[in-house]
């Protein structure tokens, strides 16, 4: 008892529990069970001892369904050679006998413990299991189920404490977002008049100018340089007046092929090998399309500007676990690893002539939509990005990773920010 509760590692405290059982009791070998918090299933979750085909076999002759039975009445079954029924001896592999016992914490069935083949000890005149070993066990099985129970609350907690500190980066990120939209609001809209101007006068000039005339190219330079300005402030703008989507349960595999469909041409120029995979039976996803697209074509087209000529640019849809999953990957050159750190902030880019900020947009998009988006990138592999979404399933949106929008950035919309 003291070993068993001794340890918070879920994984070890099983495995402990299978052996000690087996080797207090003399026994062959343990098999430890576990009902599923969600399904009710029981399934097998540590083994010692005995093989992975010998427990398939001792489960089609009847061991799974001994587990069940202790899991549903709370009671221990002690199986000996005279209560095997005829025609199963073989099967169970000419087990002499086998205890099982629920783990039991209160009322609660959480699993059950398994031994099995008591080894023969002619000294002691042990032929097989008794009612003292039945009821050692389902004592030992009353103190693994504390333990297990202990083990699924620090795993719990474990868990807790990363979503809080996640819950806080992406605070103390929404709070730098939020100063610094502010602040490029502001600038953006301080710069943009005079740099119109700018624009416009040249434009003016080039269009009176002589085709030979030494001074145009100079001219061509500024208007190329004030419409690239332009289109940066233009991003900036987007950026810091970010709207509030507009939800409506939608086709995720509608929006991939719409995205696609519009970077065709800038794909096939790069002449590159595209690879396709919806999954054709996912959940309709509580979305706005417009922003949803949005994101996919950034994605999409920042994978087609890094391939080389003739690479290879893939996209697949997927469900899992009740969320949608949106890859977007490249066999490009791999994203420097301390721009990879920094690849959701904004003005962060390794694009020349790019803003920096598609890539934060598209992070504070799938922010809001509840979902998540990480990115993998190394040498000799893929460059993949991975957007999840929860699902829309019997008329309820699954809770995303993220289930509200920042409080700092409601601030920010409403202007009360100083």
């Amino acid at each position: 008892g003291k070993g068993i509760l001794s340890t918070t590692d879920l994984e070890t405290n099983l495995s402990l529990i299978a052996r000690m059982s087996a080797h207090v009791l003399n026994a062959r070998g343990g098999v430890l069970r576990l009902v599923d918090d969600e399904t009710g299933a029981l399934s097998i979750k540590a083994m010692y001892g005995v093989t992975i085909g010998e427990v398939d076999a001792a489960s089609r002759a009847g061991a799974q369904e001994i587990a069940e039975m202790v899991a549903s009445r709370g009671e221990p079954i002690l199986v000996n050679d005279a209560e095997v029924h005829a025609g199963q001896e073989g099967a169970l592999g000419g087990r002499k006998n086998l205890v099982c016992v629920p783990l039991a914490k209160g009322d609660r069935v959480v699993g059950t413990l398994t031994v099995f083949d008591r080894i023969s000890l002619e000294s002691l005149g042990s032929e097989g299991f008794g009612n003292d070993d039945v009821r050692f066990l389902t004592v030992l099985g009353s103190q693994a189920a504390i333990a297990i129970e202990n083990a699924k609350l620090f795993d719990h907690l474990i868990s807790s404490q990363d979503r809080i500190r996640e819950l806080h980066k992406h605070l103390l990120r929404s709070e730098r977002l939020a100063a610094l939209g502010e602040l490029s609001s502001q600038v953006a809209h301080e710069i943009r008049n005079p740099l119109t101007a700018i624009g416009g006068f040249a434009r003016s000039i080039e269009r009176k100018m002589a085709q030979d005339d030494p001074d145009r190219e100079h001219v061509e330079i500024i208007i190329k340089e004030t419409d690239r300005l332009e289109r940066i402030l233009t991003e900036q703008l987007a950026f810091a007046k970010l709207s509030p989507p507009e939800f409506t349960a939608g086709d995720i595999n509608q929006v991939i092929r719409e995205s696609i469909s519009l970077l065709s041409e800038r794909i096939a120029a790069k002449d590159a090998r595209l690879e396709v995979d919806l999954q054709s039976d996912i959940e309709d996803v509580r979305m706005d399309p417009d922003k949803m697209k949005q994101v996919l074509i950034n994605l999409i087209q920042n994978a087609a500007d890094n391939l080389s000529e003739g690479g290879r640019l893939s996209v697949s849809s997927s469900s899992k676990n009740r969320t949608a999953e949106v890859r977007v990957a490249n066999d490009g050159p791999p994203i420097p690893e301390p721009m990879l750190e920094r690849i959701f902030v904004p003005f962060a880019t390794t694009k020349s002539g790019g803003s920096g900020l598609g890539l934060p947009i598209a992070y504070e998009i799938i922010y809001e939509h509840g979902g998540t988006i990480d990115v993998k990138s190394e040498f000799g592999s893929e460059t993949v990005f991975l957007i999840t979404l929860p699902l829309i399933v019997g008329g309820e949106r699954r809770r995303g990773p993220v289930d509200r929008r920042s409080m700092m950035r409601d601030r920010r919309r409403r202007g009360r920010i100083p």
